[in-house]
């Protein structure tokens, strides 16, 4: 209706209650006469009173709902606060489900959800709710501040989901939201998060340009977006081969890890400090750092980031030689439920080469999917590109698909620039063995361009045993054996011991090198289990090669129980795997 037209209504109804109280009628109705010194009449008085009564009894259950609805939502942060992330989105889920909920109250616990999703078995489940929040705030006006640190958290969903374009997309947005506060700090926050989204995209000289634009980084308030700071200056440090500034920056915000109370950053600095070294040729340093990782990521029960730092873990040990380790790391890995794309990239990378060396055709069948390449090829990353199709390549020749292989290869080509081809690990000698020569060549230039770095140890080392390879196919036996040899020096120097393994087999007559053993890889079939009834069962159902939400729903307990006793039995037998169970437990029946 018209604001004119509602206007000159209630001016009516007006002048007819005024002239109503002239005449003595009912100034509601303005029908019937009152009674003596009232000035409505009795059905006009009770329908009031009746309105009244529904409208108390209205408002006394809008607050009995305010007051469950913050209850759910405590118990949800009590969850949280432990960790117990399954938990958490169950509370907040009753906290939404109750009708005519604030908005405001709405939005908060929205963003709860989302954030307790992303930290559990399913954080795919959080990009639409992080979606509806956005929307949200951008329809109320929300202050920037909280805009932007939305969009850094949907930025993590984009990278679960294999999707750095729209990563970069919200990262510009980022950027233009801070640019119209006029808040310097901001501007800082959001060109610090966008470089360290270009070396995730293996784009160096882009993301060295927006941490220019930050000319003050002691002085950040944030630690958060400090260590951020200092630790993409040094991945980006790292792929330009400037090895003491990278390990200088990596230290500056090592410092700052204790302090920080974002425990998925602290996992991901973690994570990018031992990539980086594995790039500057310091596997022990790599280690040390995913070990911290996985220790961080077990102690908070994070969801699928526990199975990714296994593999990360199970990688690097594979490549140092140490193939049984590797192998359990890879079960323990399988055992878990998540669903994440960027942990199914992780089974095909980690999962296929380990499974093919050790001839686990089980493993294997669990860590092939082949929706999984175009996912990498989608996701912009020229490093996963490589490491992804490098997988796939070892399979299909595995299999006898060569030609098959080569045409993977050349599509990989596309993708390979100077920043990623140290960084794709095994495609060099993918290519060299199944390459066409046209392929070969093309990758020989990038991969040499890589050695004229600094720090190149890891590139050259690459390129010597790529040449041994090609010389192989040649017929130049004499040659290749002499290259294979210098390879394997330069990898044992690296203690990359699988690529000792590799070179030293293309040479007669060689003896395996000596692999250095440890008290954590010993026996473990003396040890003497004490379990309770249920640890004993439920190693039992593990060892049977069921899942924790398998055995969950068998024993009618919550998953997070299940895993609870699961910490306590690794912690009894002294093992760091479940994969371990079986030696440890040899009487337990399956």
């Amino acid at each position: 209706m018209p604001k004119g037209t509602i206007e000159s209504a209630r001016t009516c109804m007006v002048r007819r209650r005024q002239h109503a109280r002239e005449v003595g009628l009912c100034v509601v109705c303005c029908k019937r006469k009152p009674a003596s010194r009232r000035t409505t009449c009795i059905p006009c008085n009770t329908s009031a009173l009746v309105r009244q009564s529904r409208k108390r009894e209205k408002n006394r259950k809008a607050r009995e709902l305010q007051q469950v609805t913050l209850a759910h939502e405590h118990a949800g942060d009590v969850a949280r606060d432990h960790h117990l992330h399954e938990d958490a989105v169950q509370y907040y889920q009753r906290a939404l489900n109750i009708e005519a909920l604030n908005p405001s109250i709405q939005l908060r616990i929205s963003e709860k959800l989302a954030h307790a999703f992303s930290l559990g078995d399913n954080p795919r489940a959080a990009t639409p709710w992080y979606k509806k929040v956005l929307i949200g705030y951008l329809a109320r006006s929300v202050d920037a501040a909280k805009t932007i640190e939305l969009l850094d958290r949907m930025v993590r969903q984009s990278w679960l989901d294999a999707n750095m374009e729209e990563a970069v997309s919200l990262r510009k947005r980022a950027i233009e939201i801070a640019e119209a506060s006029g808040n310097d700090e901001l501007q800082k926050m959001t060109n610090i998060q966008m470089a360290a989204t270009l070396t995730v995209l293996d784009r160096p000289e882009e993301a060295s340009r927006f941490l220019s634009a930050v000319q003050d980084a002691d002085g950040i308030g944030a630690i958060g977006l400090r260590a951020l700071y200092y630790s993409t200056q040094a991945g980006c440090s790292s792929m330009f081969g400037k090895a003491s500034a990278a390990y200088e920056s990596f230290e500056r915000a090592n410092q700052l890890v204790g302090e920080l109370n974002d425990l998925y950053q602290v996992t991901a600095m973690w994570n990018n400090y031992a990539n980086r070294a594995v790039l500057l040729g310091n596997i022990g340093i790599a280690k040390n750092c995913l070990e911290k990782a996985l220790i961080v990521a077990r102690r908070n029960n994070f969801g699928w980031r526990i199975p990714y730092f296994c593999l990360a873990y199970a990688d690097l040990l594979f490549r140092m030689g140490r193939y049984d380790s590797a192998h359990e790391y890879l079960i323990e890995a399988l055992s878990y439920d998540a669903d994440v794309p960027v942990l199914e990239q992780l089974f095909v990378v980690v999962g296929i080469p380990i499974s093919l060396h050790l001839h686990d055709e089980k493993a294997l069948a669990g860590c092939i999917n082949p929706a999984v390449l175009e996912m990498a090829f989608r996701s912009g990353q020229p490093s996963y590109i490589g490491l992804v199709a490098t997988a796939f390549v070892q399979l299909d020749a595995a299999r006898g698909h060569h030609r098959k292989a080569q045409a993977l290869l050349h599509r990989v080509l596309a993708n390979v620039n100077i920043h990623s081809v140290a960084q794709s690990l095994d495609l060099p000698i993918a290519v060299a063995q199944f390459g066409v020569f046209a392929d070969i060549w093309q990758f020989r230039t990038v991969l040499e361009a890589r050695t004229k770095l600094p720090s190149a140890a890891v590139a050259q080392a690459h390129l010597t045993i790529f040449d041994a390879c090609i010389e192989r196919r040649n017929g130049r036996l004499t040659k290749s054996y002499r290259l294979a040899a210098e390879a394997a020096k330069c990898f044992d120097s690296l203690q990359w011991y699988r690529y000792v393994d590799i070179a030293r087999s293309m040479i007669p007559m060689t003896n395996p090198i000596p692999r250095p053993t440890s008290s954590s890889d010993k026996t473990l079939a003396d040890l003497t289990p004490t379990l309770t009834d249920r640890e004993q069962q439920i190693a039992e159902l593990v060892i049977k090669g069921s899942t924790n939400r398998q055995i969950a729903a068998e024993l009618s307990i919550s998953k997070h129980t299940v895993e609870s006793h699961m910490r306590s039995v690794m912690s009894r037998l002294g093992i760091r795997s479940r994969h371990q169970l079986g030696s440890v437990l040899p009487d337990a029946a399956v």
